[in-house]
Parts: structure tokens; C-alpha cells; sequence
């Protein structure tokens, strides 16, 4: 049996003395959702050790199957990380009483994208930070950035905790590290609060500076009105800020002045850490051991394509937290050194102090750390944060129902939330509730199409096929080119109804109107050969499957139709793509 090594011995050790000493946020596993890698060697043992730390029971892991690169594209960002994570929160109940998204070691950093201020590449954490939003219905631009509703420019000297009825968003944090041991270290490093406060803030000289001058120099003033007793070194020469033990503050323009891999101080207790570097969480790979950050005029500096720091240097030299960036935010788009710092030291948690000083979501930053540690005891002006995950309840619903009411004059607030209920109890796969609800909502707002056309499709599904019809001519009513409703009444009337010549005029009509969709010209040809005219079938049902050839019931439909025209062998040749055909395009 290979031996544990001593150090990895003593983090974990740590970690449990740490867990039975720390005072657990009450009813933090009702708001943070931690999500591992399955994929990764460690980034589940990870998640699990920072649940048995914080208390948070094991329902609130979610383990997710993606590849352990820095960079994804969009599409595996989407299917393989946002889509998981959204099913369970939808599943769980839990859009409205999760506040917090932790990802462990392993989940990729970036999404792929074009660059500039309206590009679409962006970091992993800043765009999970707007599924809810997303989930809502509410519109999010594919490029550029998103304000964050939570970001605060000036002194917190009203509380601010994260409010879920007020702010729809999700704050996103990441524990990582090179290693495991790295990765459990900072785990343990959110257990323990700093027993003083010592921030160094190394600024540039006024002719190399722009506003970033004026955010350091509020650091200070800001940190010492909550902590009188803080020891501020500050510096705006083009030295560089250093030797200095215990440091728990530390903000900087990092290795675009000093070339060094970490800043030259040492950090203590509870230390949190800023720069206006852009790409330090570009990757967590180790460089070369002889690797040292350079310039951007000098290609021979860089480093996973970049010359400046990394973010998980910092992390291993002793950071409780760490804002970082992906790629470039520019400068607006980096975290506000003032705010993070006063924020910390007024007692929120380390995601909200983060959250509270990033201006942009659905953009570059990631923030490293364990969410739910402090610097201080009790919350802002004694105020408990997070802490009641039924605070909020319903804001969900609302907010959904509100983008449901807009353009639509028939719906009132009422209706509007009958129909983002529904929506939720299809997610959950409660289709019952979802028809009960529907059926509610068509009465109380008849002409609301959206409503009628769900409660058709639920009908179809419980096999109600009288009932479903009912539902799609009223559709129909208002909206006699809806293509869907036309090709699903078509279908419905000609094969449970019974009348596959009635059922043709529909079929006909949403031909017309659909131009090449394999699925509308599916059920013309099927409709066709019920009809008696097999011949009429074949030319739509052949088009079909040439349009989506693994449309499978299409070329089972062909072979009949082609059997009853008196083309054997061609029926033949159908019958054996649909007896290989393994799956169904989901088509109108």
C-alpha cells in the first residue's frame, strides 16, 4: 500500500480539527451547492472534505462528467457544465435557496470565445453567476458583460448581506489548487480568521496610473473606518511593496510591475488577495521551474499564453482568497480593491466581499476560496448573512412570471405566476401538478396561447388526445400559421383521431408554411399513405429522411409507403435504416 505523505497527513488533519472548531453558518447546506469533476483524480475526494468541513450534507454535491481543461468551448460549457447544474437545481427545489455555487478542482476555467469588450469568451464561475437570470427567462447578451446587481463603487455603511429577493444572481466560488494538498490547504485556510488586520497596497506613480490610483488609495480610509486598529502600508512609488510579515490585505498591479511569481510579503491568517493583472486564472498547470512572469512585447516570457503571474502561485503562498481573471476585463472590469477589503473587514463572507467588489458578471473574473469564510465573527453591523435560505422564497417565481406578463396584455400577475409554476413543475417532472396548473391558468387567461399549447402537449403526453386537440384548435384560434400546433393537430386527429383525411388540410397547410422540416413533411407523407394515397406519401416522407435521416419513424413510415405503392425493393432498403435507426430528431 503506498504510503500517505506527512503533509497531506496534517492539511486533512487540520481540516477536521478546523471543521469541529468553526462556528457553521446555520443552514449553509440549504444555500451552497458544490459541484465536482468526475473526470478529475481528486476533485470529488476535494468536494467531499470541504462538505464534512462546513457541515453541509452530502445531498449537496453535484458531480458532473466534463473534460479537466482550462478552456472548453461554449457548446461542452453548456451540455456538459450549465445544463447539469441547472437539472439539479430545478430538480432540487433549491433556484431560489441556493446562493452559492462552489466548483472543485478540475472544472474548466474558460469558456472559448472572441476577445474585445462585446466578445463571447468568458470565465466558467462569472457566466454560471447568471443561470439564474438565465432560468428566468430574462434576456443575457451571448457577448460583452453583465452589471452585476450586487456590485457596490462606495462605502457599505448600510448592510448589504446577499439578499436572494433582491439580487438574481449566483455567487460563484472555486476551491483549487496544483495539487491536492494545495486544494485542501485552502480549505482549511477558511476556518481561521486573521487576529489582526495588516493590508499592503502597492500602487504605481501618478503618470503610469488611471483611476486604479484613486481604488488603492481608498483602501485605507475605507478599512480603518471599520477597523481602527489596522495596520495600512501603502505605496505609490515604482518600488516595489515588500517584506512585510502577517499581511491579510493585499492589493497590487502584481507582475505587471514586479516580474515576480508572488508578491514578495509573507500572508497570514484569513489573507485576501486583488490585482489588476489579466489572465492569472488562466490556467492552474505548473510552468517551469525557471519560468518567471515578463512583458507582452516579450513572447519568450510567456506562459499558457500569457506573460504575468498565476493564480495558483498566489493560492500556494498562503491566500484565504483571491480575485483573478481569465483574460482581459480591463481595468473597469476588475475588482475594486476598497470594497473587497472594507467589505472583508466589516465580517461578510468571502464569496459576498468578492461579489460585493466585482462590477461585471458573465465576464472574465474567478474568485478562489471557501465562500462561507470570514475575518471576523458576526456579519455587518451584527447582521447574520446567509443564514436563512427561506428568505427569498418565491422570487423565482416572480421574477419567471414577470417575463412572462411582458407583451402579454391578458395576463395578469396571477396568471403569470400559474405559468412560471407550471414551467417549474414540468422541470421537476411533476407533470401532474403542471397539467393541474395549466388548467387553472387556461380558465382564469383563455386567450393566453403559450398556456394552452403546454396543456396540449401534457394531454398528448397522458394520452388525453380528445383533450389535447381541443387545446390546439384553440391555439389555432389565435394563431391559425403556429406550424407546431398545425402538425400536431394533423398528427393527433389523423392517427388517434382516427380521420387522416380531415387531419390532412392541417398537414397540408403546415407543409406550406414550414417549407423543409422533416418532422411537418413526416406526418403529410404518414397522413397521405392513411389516406389511401401511399403513392402521394412517398415524395414528402423520402424528403424527410433526406433532411434528417435519423428521423427513425420517418423511414418506417417510408418503407409502408413504399411497400403499398408497389416499390418493394426500395421498402426494403427503408426497412433496414429503421431497423438501425437508434434515435429521433426533435423537430416542429
Amino acid at each position: 500500500m503506498r504510503a500517505v505523505p506527512t503533509r497531506v497527513y496534517f492539511v486533512v488533519l487540520w481540516l477536521l480539527l478546523a471543521a469541529a472548531a468553526i462556528r457553521t453558518e446555520a443552514a449553509a447546506g440549504d444555500v451552497v451547492l458544490v459541484v465536482a469533476n468526475a473526470r478529475h483524480p481528486w476533485s470529488t475526494r476535494v468536494a467531499e472534505q470541504y462538505l464534512a468541513a462546513r457541515g453541509l450534507p452530502a445531498s449537496q454535491l453535484l458531480t458532473i462528467d466534463v473534460s479537466p481543461d482550462a478552456t472548453v468551448t461554449h457548446e461542452v460549457y453548456q451540455q456538459a457544465i450549465e445544463r447539469p447544474v441547472m437539472v439539479w437545481l430545478r430538480t432540487h427545489d433549491a433556484l431560489d435557496r441556493t446562493h452559492i455555487i462552489v466548483l472543485g478542482p478540475g472544472l474548466p476555467l474558460r469558456i472559448a470565445g472572441t476577445p474585445g469588450r462585446n466578445g463571447t469568451a468568458g470565465s466558467v464561475d462569472s457566466e454560471l453567476a447568471v443561470l439564474y437570470r438565465r432560468l428566468t427567462g430574462a434576456s443575457v447578451a451571448a457577448g460583452g458583460f453583465v452589471e452585476n446587481p450586487y456590485f457596490s463603487p462606495v462605502p457599505l455603511v448600510t448592510p448589504r448581506p446577499f439578499d436572494r429577493a433582491k439580487y438574481d444572481v449566483y455567487l460563484v466560488t472555486r476551491l483549487d489548487g496544483r495539487t491536492e494538498t494545495d486544494a485542501l490547504a485552502l480549505i482549511a485556510r477558511g476556518a481561521v480568521r486573521p487576529s489582526k488586520f495588516v493590508l499592503a497596497i502597492d500602487g504605481r506613480p501618478a503618470g503610469a496610473s488611471g483611476p486604479e490610483a484613486r481604488w488603492l488609495t481608498e483602501v485605507g480610509p475605507r478599512v480603518h473606518a471599520v477597523q481602527p486598529d489596522a495596520r495600512i502600508l501603502s505605496d505609490a512609488s515604482s518600488d516595489l511593496l515588500g517584506n512585510i510579515d502577517g499581511v491579510t490585505g493585499y492589493a497590487s498591479w502584481g507582475s505587471n510591475d514586479s516580474r515576480t511569481r508572488v508578491p514578495p510579503v509573507t500572508f497570514g491568517s484569513g489573507a485576501i488577495a486583488s490585482s489588476f493583472m489579466s489572465s492569472d486564472a488562466r490556467t492552474m498547470a505548473q510552468p517551469p521551474a525557471a519560468w518567471t512572469p515578463g512583458l507582452w512585447s516579450e513572447p519568450s516570457s510567456y506562459f499558457a499564453g500569457s506573460p504575468e503571474a498565476l493564480a495558483a502561485d498566489w493560492l500556494a503562498a498562503g491566500l484565504t482568497g483571491l480575485a483573478a481573471q481569465v483574460t482581459e476585463p480591463y481595468l473597469d472590469g476588475t475588482v475594486r480593491p476598497a470594497t473587497l477589503h472594507e467589505a472583508w473587514a466589516r465580517g461578510y463572507t468571502l464569496a459576498e466581499s468578492f461579489y460585493l467588489a466585482m462590477p461585471y458578471l458573465s465576464w472574465q473574473g474567478v474568485v478562489f476560496g471557501d465562500p462561507l469564510a470570514r475575518a471576523v465573527e458576526t456579519g455587518p453591523e451584527g447582521h447574520e448573512v446567509l443564514t436563512d435560505p427561506a428568505a427569498g422564497q418565491g422570487a423565482f417565481t416572480d421574477r419567471m412570471a414577470a417575463v412572462y406578463r411582458r407583451g402579454e396584455p391578458d395576463l395578469d400577475q396571477e396568471a403569470s405566476r400559474l405559468m412560471a409554476r407550471a414551467n417549474l413543475s414540468i422541470a421537476r417532472g411533476d407533470l401532474a401538478d403542471a397539467r393541474r396548473l395549466l388548467e387553472e391558468l387556461t380558465v382564469r387567461a383563455p386567450r393566453y396561447t403559450r398556456a394552452q399549447f403546454l396543456l396540449a402537449q401534457q394531454y398528448e403526453a397522458d394520452k388525453f388526445y380528445a383533450q389535447a386537440r381541443a387545446r390546439y384548435e384553440l391555439v389555432l384560434q389565435t394563431q391559425p400559421a403556429n406550424v407546431v400546433a398545425l402538425n400536431n393537430l394533423a398528427y393527433n386527429l389523423g392517427v388517434h383521431g382516427g380521420e387522416p383525411k380531415a387531419a390532412l388540410v392541417h398537414a397540408e397547410r403546415a407543409a406550406v408554411l414550414a417549407g423543409n422540416s422533416a418532422a411537418v413533411l413526416d406526418t403529410l407523407g404518414w397522413l397521405r399513405h392513411l389516406a389511401g394515397d401511399s403513392r402521394g406519401a412517398v415524395v414528402p416522407l423520402q424528403r424527410a429522411v433526406e433532411l434528417a435521416p435519423d428521423l427513425c419513424d420517418a423511414w418506417s413510415h417510408l418503407a409502408l409507403a413504399q411497400r403499398s405503392a408497389g416499390d418493394e425493393p426500395a421498402a426494403t432498403k427503408a426497412d433496414a435504416r429503421a431497423s438501425s435507426c437508434t434515435k429521433d430528431v426533435k423537430e416542429p
